[in-house]
């Protein structure tokens, strides 16, 4: 991945904050992606202790 395709860029900071967020659109825009990588990261966080 180089660089987020435009649903991500509008998504992931929403996804971040904790809000519930219904992502739609068509194949390959970076729906699962975006949701998977905010996944990891607050696994990780929490993992490390320092989870938001």
């Amino acid at each position: 991945i180089e660089k987020p395709t435009s649903l991500q860029k509008k998504s992931i900071p929403v996804i971040k904050s904790g809000a519930n967020v219904y992502c739609y659109g068509p194949k390959e825009s970076g729906k699962t992606t975006a949701l998977i990588l905010t996944t990891l990261q607050k696994l990780q966080c929490k993992a490390e202790g320092n989870a938001p």
